[in-house]
């Protein structure tokens, strides 16, 4: 071949390795299926920019010491006015709260639905001697410190552990497995739950009402980025990730197609994109000067 061929070559592939190092951007997310799914429509979203994409996950205080240190760029997803919250102000002036991803996120007690209204309907009906004799404990995803925390604070507030009240923290596989098991018995049981989670799409659930507001029942959650990675990506894809929001509902649609359905998450968010295809013009769309 000859040389000057070989140079040509040469110098256009070390442009487009170039070219593509410019590209890539790193995504991180807690080791919960819904973030999981929740990062794959904004990694998914990044690649329709030309954007390489990786991914990482791991605990909340990990992906916020890499975010910090610029070794993830980009984080889902933030909340600031519970778990996150320590995290964020002790490291905010060197990230940035991009926007809300989704709305009304937060922490409830639910019930299965053929449990009457009449008999337990409030946090407060737990205290009756013939809800008593049939339920006595909160099951809750052991994983999940938040969910602990605030189920504690519920449990003295109410002084529902004088009544024989206790936390029952369980691998959230074995909780999936209970919840089909009393439900299947049309037994009586009440379980913790986070929203956005598959694990309200099951066992035809409903919120038990707590009128001292113990759990955080309306919580936003954040994309957060490091300023110094924020910067890098540009305004164009800074107007893209800007208009990025998700419903709640939508999450857990997509949760409980990765980890009921057994879809792989890739496919999971494809398939969610393709179906909107007006939103995801909207989101990818230039904004006009």
């Amino acid at each position: 071949m000859n040389k000057n061929v070989i140079r040509i070559t040469t110098l256009i592939l070390m442009i487009l390795g170039n070219v593509c190092y410019a590209q890539i951007v790193t995504i991180g997310y807690t080791k919960s299926s819904d973030a999981k799914a929740t990062a794959e429509i904004i990694k998914q979203v990044f690649e329709r920019k030309r954007f390489n994409v990786a991914t990482k996950s791991g605990t909340s205080e990990l992906m916020f010491d890499m975010l910090v240190e610029k070794e993830i760029d980009f984080f889902v997803a933030g909340w600031l006015s519970t778990i996150h919250k320590n995290y964020w102000e002790q490291n905010k002036e060197k990230l940035i709260k991009i926007g809300i991803l989704y709305e009304g996120a937060g922490y409830h007690l639910a019930v299965p639905k053929y449990i009457p209204k009449d008999t337990l309907n409030t946090v407060l009906d737990l205290q009756k001697q013939k809800v008593k004799g049939r339920v006595n404990k909160i099951s809750i995803v052991k994983s999940d410190a938040e969910l602990l925390l605030q189920s504690k604070t519920l449990l003295d507030q109410y002084n529902l552990s004088k009544d024989g009240f206790s936390i029952q923290p369980l691998p959230q596989s074995e909780l999936v497995s209970l919840i089909n098991s009393l439900t299947e018995k049309q037994e009586w049981f009440v379980i913790g739950l986070r929203r956005p989670s598959f694990l309200t799409k099951m066992g035809n659930l409903r919120t038990l009402h707590d009128p001292k507001a113990i759990y955080v029942a309306n919580a936003n959650a954040h994309l957060i980025a490091n300023k110094k990675s924020w910067d890098y990506i540009k305004k164009p894809m800074q107007d893209v990730l800007k208009k990025i929001e998700i419903s709640v509902k939508a999450i857990e649609d997509l949760d409980y197609a990765l980890s009921v359905r057994k879809i792989a998450v890739h496919d999971v968010a494809r398939r969610w994109l393709a179906s909107r295809p007006y939103t995801v013009e909207y989101w990818l769309e230039p904004d006009l000067e």
